[in-house]
């Protein structure tokens, strides 16, 4: 059985583009991409909100300073004078009670440490700088240390006196227990956060799945009636050469084989794409359809044609490139109708100018027609034929070796003599 690399071989490269598998990741990473920045968000909310109520007995506890410790504030607003410890003393003596407790620091707004309960703890300079700026903006600031010992708090609270900021209080606390609760409610917004996404990204594949199906049932059966109303009018051609239909797969699978062998060229990997692969193979099977215009008694004449015959049959690309711009004016089928007009036209053409219709020689012959041209040669010489026997693959190979320079692309030869297992394999196939 034939194998239609048409149909059946998909390369990585086109699988790569198909477009389902371009949503599936995109909108994969999309949707992590959603649910790393709603995570972080939502947990730095929430921890920010769980933290602000553990502290809301400092903050209610500095805020009445101006009520019940109001000679704290002269340490604050007198910076020449030592400060007053007794005052000090006064407000401190029932935070350092509370056994969570690490530390007590008292600071200007500059960040100027005024006071420290355990002068023998180093603070952070970090504490003293931007998380003191960051609270006498706002009601309070906190930093998480995660140490060996503990798991350690600080806490930054301003000093107003008539609503202006005067100071800081900062606290050093143990928070074992609230940094056990801020962790299960890490874990729990993370897991919230890969459940919510996963849903959402399961639903938008499942629409979008149900409408790409539907698209590509619609897809495929306009691309099978294009292949049938394609193969049906290359049939007339063949089967008026006394061919059959295995001529028009084998031709194809050639044209594929020899494209994908050029493309690992560099002077061809931007010209060979895979769009203009599957043009190219689908034009292939239109490449003699001008010959439902010759008549009976010259196109299947058994024995060698004459000058005048000859003259009629070179009119057959002519013929069919008519066929093919008629039909492909009056009707929108895809664009490899360009590529089959080239294919049709030229596929006679010969490297070295002596072909038909038009003598074009070199590279000015489409690249197209002179993959056509030695595809069909090819299997013009493994077949019989009613005026000769079919030619051995090793035989064929030698004749269009001969021809190399002459009537095929150097290039394209070389690239047939790189893939001449696939040709073989493909010229002996069983056809059911």
């Amino acid at each position: 059985m034939i194998k239609d690399r048409t149909l059946k071989q998909i390369s990585f490269r086109k699988l790569f583009r198909n477009l389902l598998l371009q949503y599936t990741v995109a909108s994969l990473i999309i949707t992590v991409s959603i649910a790393i920045v709603m995570s972080v968000m939502i947990i730095s909310i929430t921890e920010n909100h769980i933290l602000k109520m553990h502290s809301s007995f400092y903050i209610n506890y500095t805020s009445s300073i101006r009520t019940n410790y109001s000679e704290l504030l002269s340490v604050f607003m007198d910076e020449d004078s030592e400060p007053d410890l007794h005052a000090i003393e006064h407000f401190s003596e029932d935070l350092l009670l509370i056994p969570s407790i690490r530390n007590l620091f008292i600071y200007r707004t500059d960040g100027e440490i005024i006071w420290q309960a355990y002068p023998e703890s180093i603070q952070d300079s970090e504490d003293g700088s931007s998380l003191i700026n960051d609270a006498l903006y706002k009601d309070f600031s906190y930093s998480l240390e995660y140490t060996d010992d503990y798991n350690k708090l600080n806490i930054f609270l301003p000093v107003y006196n008539a609503q202006k900021p005067v100071g800081v209080i900062g606290i050093e606390e143990d928070i074992e227990q609230t940094y056990l609760s801020l962790k299960s409610m890490r874990q729990l917004v993370l897991i919230i956060i890969i459940l919510g996404g996963a849903a959402f990204y399961l639903l938008l594949f499942y629409l979008f799945y149900r409408s790409y199906r539907s698209q590509s049932t619609a897809y495929r059966k306009l691309e099978g009636s294009q292949r049938i109303t394609i193969h049906s009018m290359s049939l007339l051609a063949e089967l008026r050469d006394n061919e059959t239909g295995s001529h028009i797969l084998r031709t194809s699978a050639y044209c594929r084989i020899l494209a994908e062998a050029l493309r690992e060229e560099e002077e061809f990997k931007k010209y060979l794409t895979s769009e203009y692969i599957e043009d190219l193979v689908h034009s292939a099977p239109l490449h003699d359809i001008g010959k439902v215009g010759v008549p009976d008694n010259i196109l299947l004449k058994p024995g060698k044609l004459t000058d005048e015959e000859f003259d009629i049959i070179k009119k057959h690309p002519e013929m069919g490139a008519d066929v093919l711009k008629k039909a492909s004016s009056a009707v929108e089928i895809r664009t490899f109708f360009r590529i089959g007009v080239q294919v049709v036209l030229h596929h006679h053409e010969n490297w070295d100018g002596s072909g038909y219709p038009d003598k074009i020689s070199g590279k000015s012959i489409p690249l197209s027609a002179r993959i056509m041209a030695l595809s069909d040669v090819y299997d013009a010489l493994r077949t019989a034929r009613p005026y000769k026997d079919a030619f051995s693959h090793q035989r064929a190979i030698e004749i269009i070796k001969a021809e190399s320079g002459k009537k095929f692309d150097p290039q394209i030869v070389s690239a047939f003599l790189k893939s001449e297992q696939d040709f073989l394999k493909i010229s002996t196939d069983i056809i059911d």
